[in-house]
Order: C-alpha cells, then structure tokens, then sequence
C-alpha cells in the first residue's frame, strides 16, 4: 500500500458509520505500517477501545520510537507505559526527552537516565531546561564535557542552578565572538570583562558594534577602534548612531578611510557632529556624481568643489539636476557632455529648454544626433517631440528614426502633427506593422492612401482569423492525444 492508497483508505473511513470502517482498519493493520495504523487511529474519530487497541499492537511490535511517543501523545486511550517502555528500550535521548516533556504521568527519572547514559548534550541540555526535578548537575557535566559553546550559553542562560563559571568558561576556550557575546548580555553574572576581550581579539567589527550596543558597562571606544579598523562604512554609522556615548572621530575615520562615497554621504548627513569637510572630500575625489548631488543639499556643503567634480564625471543626468536645483552649470559646459550621454530624454530637455537663451546658441544638429543615436526603448517618441518643438530640427533624420523603431502609433503621430513628413513612408511603416486599430487611425491623416490601407487591414484581418483557426487545429490535435 503506498501513501495515496493509505490516505484515500483513511479519508474514505473517516466518512463512513462506525460499522463500515471494519474493512479499512483491517486493511491498515495488515500493511503492518506503524505509520499508517498511527494516522488512521489520528484521523478516523469516534474508534472504540478494541480499534485502537488493535492499530496500537502494530505500533508498539514496530519498536519506533518516534511513532510510540506521537502515538503516546495524540490517541486518547493509548496505552502509555507500554509505549514508553518501547522508547526507553530503544535508548533514544531525544524521543525521551520529548515523552517526558510532553506525556503526563511519564516516568521522568528512568527517561532521564536514558540520556545520561547516552551522554547526547543536546537532549541533556532540553530535558535540564524543561523539566522539573532534573538532575541539574550530572545534565550539566554532560554539556560541558561536549565542548558546546552554544548549549552551554544556552544551559546558562535558562537552567536555574546552572555553574555560570563553569559553563562560562566553555564559550571562552571557544574563541567565539557570537556566544561570547550573547553570554555577556544574556548571563547574569557572566564575566563580561572576559568575554569582551575575546570578541575585540577576534577583530569581529559586527560582533563588537553589537557588544558595545547591548552589553551594560561595554569598553565602547576599544570597541568602536576595532568597528573604525574594518573600514565598514555601514557598522561605522550604526555605532555612531546607536551606541549612546560613541566615539564619533574614531568611527569617522572609518568611513572616511573606507573611501565610500555613499558611507561619507550618510555619515556626514546623518551623525551629529561630524567633520563635514573631511567627508566630503572623499566624496568629491571618487567624483560618484550621484553622491557629489546628494552631499550638496548638506548645509555647510562645498558647492563649487561639488559642482567641478560633478562636471568631470561627464554624467549628463546629474550635471542637469546639479543645474537645476542647486547651482547653475554653464549651458556651454553642460551641452556636449548631453550629447555625449546619448541620452534621449535629455537631449530633447536640453534643446527644450535652451533653445531661446540669448546668452548662448545651443547645437541643435548636435543634440539632436545625440538623440537620434540614443539607444532608449522611447527614443521614437522623443524624436517626434524633438520635430515638433524644437527649431531647426532636421524632419528627415528624426523620421527615418521613428520608422526604424517601427513604433506604428508614433509614425501616425508624426505624419498627422509635423509639418513636411513623408506621408507615404510612414504609412508604408505603418502598414507593414500589419497593426490594425494603427492602420485605422492612419487613415485619418491628410494625405494617406485610403485604398492601400484598407487593402491592409482586410490581409491583416485575414491573417488574425487564419492564425485563430490553425490555433484551434492545434488545440484540437493535443485533445485527440
């Protein structure tokens, strides 16, 4: 019988009258699967005494440790003793431990002596945690004998009675800057001297943030050099900001020696008192334009410093924002550097916004071959407003580009709205889109050919409807099969 068989038979028997149900039980028992006997007498209600009996048998000749305790646990009725008595002799230090935690009127003290005998410190260290009248002192022996660092902090920390020097002593000779840690905050009377200094040798900058952060009476400034020493620009700013009374020019030097722009940003935005200048230079050498932007909004920012590092990165977005909202950029400086991004969106910008300065001529052929030469997905709708909008723009080149992309809807657009557009190009693009609700909407331009279009949306609308039937040819054939 496999597990779909064994849970139809057990839903099937769940639904059936109390008279009924003979077959399937029988049927169960004689798979002889103490797993299955289990489930059945787990999920078929209203059994008599004689039907779990009979399931029980199986379980307990299975000698399944695991199957007697949920047995034990879960069907009212089951014989208890018995089935412990199958666990103890299967000498099983966590099956043990979890009848004696969880099964009224167990017999802690022979369970017990099973997982001392087994000398297994994890059931040692739970059947200590948990249940009354353990035998605190051999359990403990158990654990600390295991070498353990984690069972020990664990024994420690929830074991009334537990040797904290002892078990202490343990984590130390472990060298481990977690549990040394979680011993000093969690323990009490734990040496927390002791245990701090292991974590400072362990160079461990996470590990000593947190120490210096949760632990009472914590040697901060020790602590906050070995966080500085990691160059962990995101450790430094937590413990400034987070651990109260933090040395701040320690942990500044950190971040500054990281050489991280996006560190220095936030340390200088975000931690009280810091060397704003110092920061900032770090930020102005890496010339991040991004971080050069976001670091000029910082009162007591260098702007002009800012400015020429943001105009040496060559990036064309952040040289417009920097512009913009902060301080004006030349438009003689910031044109080429536009058009060497490429950038669709910000060529037309540009051109848009300078095109009537009386200060400075903008290259209008320029930007607009930036924009032409951009590689954006919506490049065609930025050169149909580049036609539109701008004075001067060359209409051939901006709409051999739009027909190019074979976007249909902008080619209609362009050949409705601007002025000297090649109709019948852009209705061929259109047309060769074979898109239907765009061939209809051509039509309405001035200058179109009507008979060609309709032609085309009568193929393309043959071709929906012979693609719709072969489709269902297909779907067809798959049901035969």
């Amino acid at each position: 019988m496999n597990n779909d068989e064994m849970n139809r038979m057990i839903d099937e028997a769940s639904r059936k009258a109390n008279n009924q149900r003979a077959k399937y039980k029988q049927a169960i028992i004689n798979s002889n699967n103490a797993a299955f006997c289990y489930l059945y007498a787990k999920y078929v209600s209203n059994l008599d005494m004689v039907d779990i009996k009979d399931l029980e048998q199986v379980i307990l000749d299975s000698k399944d440790p695991e199957i007697c305790y949920y047995f034990a646990r879960d069907i009212e009725g089951a014989d208890k003793k018995a089935l412990e008595q199958i666990i103890l002799d299967s000498k099983n230090p966590h099956y043990c431990y979890y009848f004696a935690y969880s099964i009224e009127g167990a017999n802690k003290e022979a369970l017990q002596q099973v997982i001392i005998d087994s000398k297994d410190p994890g059931a040692s260290c739970d059947f200590a945690m948990f249940i009354e009248g353990a035998d605190i002192e051999t359990l403990q022996q158990i654990v600390i004998e295991n070498n353990d660092a984690e069972l020990c902090y664990w024994f420690a920390k929830d074991v009334e009675g537990a040797n904290i020097e002892a078990l202490e002593q343990v984590v130390i000779d472990s060298k481990d800057p977690d549990f040394c840690f979680e011993f000093a905050r969690d323990v009490k009377g734990a040496n927390k001297e002791v245990l701090q200094q292991i974590v400072i040798e362990s160079k461990d900058a996470r590990w000593c943030y947190l120490f210096a952060r949760d632990v009472e009476g914590a040697d901060k400034e020790a602590l906050a050099q070995i966080v500085a020493d990691s160059k962990n620009e995101d450790l430094c700013y937590k413990f400034a900001t987070k651990v109260k009374d933090a040395n701040i020019k320690i942990l500044e030097q950190g971040v500054i020696e990281s050489k991280d722009p996006y560190g220095c940003y936030n340390f200088a935005r975000l931690v009280k008192g810091a060397d704003i200048k110092a920061l900032e230079k770090v930020v102005i050498d890496s010339k991040d334009a991004e971080h050069c932007y976001e670091f000029a909004f910082i009162k007591g920012a260098n702007k002009k410093a800012l400015k020429k590092a943001i105009i040496e990165s060559r990036n064309a977005e952040y040289c417009c924002k920097f512009s913009e909202t902060i301080s004006k950029i030349d438009t003689k400086i910031l044109e080429p550097i536009v058009i060497e991004s490429n950038d669709a969106i910000l060529c037309y910008k540009f051109a848009n916004k300078h095109q009537w300065d009386r200060d400075y001529n903008i290259n209008v052929e320029a930007l607009q071959q930036g924009l032409i030469e951009s590689k954006d997905d919506y490049c065609a709708s930025y050169c149909y407003e580049f036609a539109m909008n701008i004075k001067g723009a060359n209409i051939k080149a901006l709409e051999q580009r739009i027909i190019k992309d074979n976007f249909p809807y902008v080619c209609y657009k362009f050949a409705r709205d601007v002025k000297g557009a090649n109709i019948s190009a852009l209705q061929k693009a259109v047309m060769n889109s074979k898109i239907i609700d765009a061939m209809i909407q051509f039509s309405n331009v001035r200058g179109a050919d009507i008979s060609a279009l309709d032609n085309a949306i009568i193929n393309a609308k043959k071709e929906i409807k012979e693609e719709a039937e072969r489709r269902r040819q297909r779907l067809l054939q798959r049901k035969k099969y």
